[in-house]
């Protein structure tokens, strides 16, 4: 009785809220009136931080992308809409640096899309929620994604009358319009055959090529022009004999050849 003001107290942070207020004398008359006030409860006294599964999926896109994605975080006081997503990152398992992220994502986000990265390599992720007011979770939920790659390489090779052998790709790209060359020699002349093939990613082609004889040196060129990016330039050619030491040139084969 007699008060001049109240405090609402076991309210949300940042939320809106609405009041009227009348007057009741001792009979329990009570005015009828619809002055309505509002205000927002302050947002800097929030100390709970976002309820958050984490991070969902890690998939890379190309050989410098790695798209990841998450289900939406709830919170006490922050909007959906309003939570930004912290996205921690390594190249080694549990290596991540919670005391600074590596990015930050737009509020309300639900995806990002790591660029910049290097063909091959393995990346660690834990993506952490934060609120308005600062308020982070703190779970260690981790995905990992290897960027897409390409290394190609000749493998089980055997020379008698033929020559025959495995184009490999090691990556977890798939190499299309691969150029392979195959040049062989009995001394005399110097003979050459042509292929294009394309490897799926983990898997391999094989190839064989009547020689007709048993060739005293040969020469497998595989990708010959770098057309095609690799994690390792350095392993593409398998030879025998003379051929390692000077092999020929692709001017010796057809000019049909690219």
């Amino acid at each position: 009785p007699g008060a001049t003001s109240f405090t609402v107290s076991g309210l949300n942070p940042g939320v809106t809220y609405y009041f009227v207020i009348r007057a009741q004398d001792e009979a329990g008359n009570k005015d009828t009136n619809t002055n309505e006030m509002s205000a927002t409860t302050l947002i800097g006294s929030d100390v709970i931080h976002p309820v958050f599964g984490g991070v969902e999926s890690a998939m890379p896109n190309s050989p410098t992308e790695i798209t990841l994605t998450w289900p939406p975080a709830s919170d006490n006081a922050s909007a959906a809409s309003r939570i930004v997503y912290l996205v921690y990152m390594s190249t080694t398992p549990g290596g991540e640096n919670f005391a600074a992220p590596s990015f930050a994502t737009l509020p309300g986000a639900a995806s990002f899309t790591v660029s910049g990265l290097n063909p091959g390599v393995t990346y660690y992720f834990v993506i952490r929620a934060q609120d308005e007011a600062g308020n982070k979770d703190t779970n260690t939920i981790e995905k990992s994604a290897t960027t897409l790659f390409i290394d190609l390489f000749p493998d089980n090779v055997t020379v008698t009358n033929f020559i025959r052998f495995d184009v490999d790709n090691s990556g977890n790209m798939a190499a299309n319009n691969v150029q392979v060359y195959i040049q062989d020699s009995d001394g005399y002349s110097i003979y050459c055959n042509f292929y294009t093939v394309t490897v799926p990613p983990g898997g391999s082609v094989h190839l064989s090529h009547y020689a007709g004889y048993t060739p005293m040196t040969y020469t497998i060129r595989i990708d010959p022009r770098n057309l095609i990016s690799e994690t390792d330039e350095t392993n593409n050619v398998s030879c025998r004999r003379s051929f390692c030491t000077t092999p020929p040139s692709l001017s010796s084969c057809s000019a049909a050849a690219p």
